[in-house]
């Protein structure tokens, strides 16, 4: 089964769906193989999206090792109290979104 290696963009989309860095971690593992093909600039986008930060605050895309930082991301979070609060705030934000739209959904 972890041999099986399906388009990148299937890859991409289902990597997409997880929430954080140890969540790709644990499907890195069981799918070694998919490693291979998922692009360096992936790593950066979800680095930036997860830290909420601006392109233009971070090195370029062949400037950093951005899988490797994109990994580091949770123990920054718990070593630093302010992107810790940044972290949860973002959640909450998130949340309430999704619940705002739903109402919206419903005609309520």
């Amino acid at each position: 089964m972890a041999k099986i290696v399906p388009p990148p963009e299937i890859i991409l989309i289902i990597m997409d769906l997880l929430e954080g860095p140890r969540d790709m971690e644990a499907l890195l593992t069981a799918f070694p193989r998919w490693e291979q093909v998922i692009p360096e600039c992936y790593w950066r986008i979800r680095f930036i999206k997860t830290l909420i930060l601006e392109n233009e605050e971070l090195p370029g895309p062949d400037n950093l090792d951005w899988k490797h930082a994109y990994h580091k991301i949770d123990h920054a979070f718990y070593g630093i109290p302010g992107l810790n609060n940044q972290r949860l705030i973002g959640r909450r934000l998130e949340k309430t979104r999704t619940i705002f739209f739903g109402h919206l959904r419903m005609g309520g």
